[in-house]
């Protein structure tokens, strides 16, 4: 735990401090977004959920995501019309149906229909902003030195 000196010094130098405390609060705020999407986020076989990852952006930002082609498909849904992509389709119908053949019948009703979004992130984000956040904050600032434990 750092000295009372230590933590005024830390007050003379409040851009410091509070870059700090950016720091670790967004070095918490990752993992547990990322934590709490991949159990929010659907599962067929995994791969999307397992690829779900976050980045912190020094004080300024923390990413959490996905670099798979289909994640913002099942994020935000697809519209009708949308484009679709007719071999994965064939190889999930294979899996989970049985018959690949029935991944164009899927493909054909997505085209019409489109599908509905499943808002995984966003949802991670917003849990984290209603139960998360105060308590990162505070574990930031003690970690910081700001505030005594």
């Amino acid at each position: 735990m750092p000295s009372s000196f230590e933590r005024r010094d830390h007050i003379g130098q409040p851009s410091l401090l509070m870059s700090k405390v950016r720091r670790l609060f967004l070095g918490a705020a990752g993992p547990a977004i990322e934590g709490q999407a991949k159990l929010l986020c659907p599962v067929d076989i995994g791969t999307l959920r397992s690829s779900i990852t976050h980045r912190v952006d020094g004080d300024r930002s923390v990413e959490v995501g996905s670099d798979m082609p289909y994640a913002a498909d099942v994020e935000f849904g697809q519209p009708p019309g949308g484009s679709v992509d007719y071999q994965a389709l064939r190889e999930w119908a294979g899996r989970v149906i049985g018959d690949p053949e029935a991944g164009g019948a899927v493909a054909r009703h997505i085209e019409l229909h489109g599908t509905k979004a499943q808002k995984f992130l966003r949802r991670a984000l917003d849990e984290f902003r209603k139960r998360g956040t105060d308590a990162a904050f505070r574990q930031a600032i003690r970690a910081a030195g700001g505030i005594p434990g």
